[in-house]
């Protein structure tokens, strides 16, 4: 049963959402064809997310973006896990480092550090901002709307749309789309997307 709800919810995800699955199972999806990614993911023989352990686990996640402290942790382990492939945070001992910046030994150590250090989160989306990834640059709070292209800003918010589940087409408007989640996270008690 776990295989047909992974299935659906991997063929359901946008290009960069499946790169961002890769990344959170800590592969390396760079230089590989929307469909390599997708192969990669869900092969009924060899797919990451086929053995069981897994699925159990993309479906606590991935299944579960509406919750936004689930959310959040996703995005933090994709960001940290980009950053090792990129070189930008490595890992030494059992110890994950930023720059000479202990972060700690696991995903509850890192989710707790970058809590009471928000500006070293930050910075480490910052990085990915300057390099071009659409999220970062989305999420970074120096970033303006004017700064960001129309269609990167549709993505987003297309994404968040399908993550909140919401009824419905999504508005051809934007601005419209854009009202119909920030009055569901109003709601909701969600920090309005910016």
């Amino acid at each position: 049963m776990n295989v047909n709800r992974v299935l659906s919810t991997v063929y359901g995800m946008t290009e960069t959402e499946r790169r961002n699955v890769m990344y959170f199972f800590r592969s390396n999806p760079e230089n590989m064809s929307d469909e390599d990614v997708t192969l990669e993911l869900v092969d009924l023989e060899s797919g990451i997310l086929m053995k069981p352990e897994n699925q159990e686990r993309f479906l606590e996640t991935f299944g579960s973006l509406n919750n936004m402290k689930v959310a959040k942790r996703v995005d933090m382990i994709v960001y940290v896990n980009k950053a090792l492939f990129s070189g930008d945070i490595t890992e030494s001992e059992g110890k994950y480092y930023f720059g000479d910046i202990l972060l700690g030994k696991d995903e509850d150590d890192l989710e707790l550090f970058f809590k009471d250090n928000p500006q070293v989160y930050k910075n480490l989306v910052h990085i990915f901002a300057t390099k071009g990834d659409v999220t970062a640059k989305i999420e970074h709070d120096g970033v303006e709307d004017a700064d960001v292209p129309e269609e990167e800003k549709r993505a987003f918010y297309e994404k968040l749309y399908k993550k909140y589940k919401m009824k419905g087409k999504f508005p051809s408007d934007l601005d419209r789309a854009i009202e119909r989640i920030h009055e569901y996270e109003e709601e909701n008690g969600i920090e309005l997307s910016k």
